[in-house]
């Protein structure tokens, strides 16, 4: 597996080929189903049967060689390939990510889910860790991915139409997450709402933390759980599919921060970009 930084030189040898796979993404037909649209907004917290079926754990072989570790998550996009946070797929401290696992519901052993191996990794050119910005990478898998009741993609909002998001719009989370600061071993979602990047910025500033304009920042009311994980999706309801329009970059730690928003990369603002690095 090689991580590959992308660079204009890369972008310019792409051929014409190459680039005419890159529009490759399902339609509302496809992606962004099996997910009851009240349950996004409403109810209990814990994922039933196939809810979600495009998250994807992202399995790291630690630098000592010992088991695989989960710090992170991405999102199915295609058959073959999956969104992340550039931040998950650099911090080598955490081990080189070797592959993901897909329609997995629980983290115990046991569980039912399938392995692919990670061809490559795309690393947006101009990320910038100390402040999240660019924060987005791709992920291209060994083989294709069948599709089934527990794994399908997420829609992009290119492919369904732009929702112009307004201060309080209901938005949705899911990951494992963390609960009183432990790994849940059970996938998760959670309902937060939008929140105004002038808002968001104001309150990080009580940090010294920067929120760009390329982040889109959500608000919750949690107590003592995070239900994100890095790379996690930030997730609408439009149209009548489940649309991805962020990844999650960071948020206030510990868990239960309630004036530090989470923070994601805006998918929107990369659209071309994703479609320039994928390929048949």
């Amino acid at each position: 597996m090689r991580v590959i930084v992308a660079v204009s030189l890369i972008i310019q040898i792409v051929s014409g080929a190459r680039i005419q796979g890159s529009i490759a993404l399902p339609g509302p037909d496809i992606c962004g189903g099996d997910v009851v649209g009240h349950r996004i907004v409403s109810g209990n917290n814990q994922v039933i049967g196939s809810e979600f079926p495009w998250l994807v754990v992202v399995q790291y072989r630690p630098p000592n060689g010992g088991d695989l570790l989960t710090p992170c998550v991405g999102s199915l996009i295609n058959q073959r390939y999956v969104l992340t946070a550039a931040h998950c797929v650099t911090a080598y401290d955490m081990g080189r990510p070797v592959s993901v696992r897909l329609g997995d519901n629980s983290t115990r052993v046991g569980a039912e889910f399938v392995i692919l191996d990670i061809e490559e990794i795309y690393v947006h050119e101009d990320f910038t860790r100390s402040n999240f910005l660019k924060d987005i990478a791709l992920i291209r898998l060994k083989s294709e991915v069948s599709y089934s009741k527990n794994i399908k993609p997420i829609c992009l909002p290119s492919t369904v139409g732009q929702l112009r998001l307004r201060e309080g719009h209901p938005l949705t989370v899911a990951g494992w997450g963390l609960l009183n600061d432990v790994p849940s071993t059970n996938r998760q979602y959670e309902r937060v709402t939008y929140l105004d990047n002038d808002q968001c910025r104001a309150r990080y500033s009580q940090v010294d933390i920067v929120v760009d304009p390329s982040h889109i920042c959500a608000d919750h009311s949690r107590d003592t759980r995070c239900i994100s994980d890095g790379g996690g999706p930030l997730m609408a309801y439009h149209n009548g599919v489940c649309v991805l329009h962020g990844i999650m970059a960071f948020g206030g730690r510990p868990c239960g921060v309630k004036n530090l928003p989470d923070v994601f990369t805006n998918v929107g603002e990369y659209d071309q970009w994703i479609k320039k690095h994928m390929w048949p």
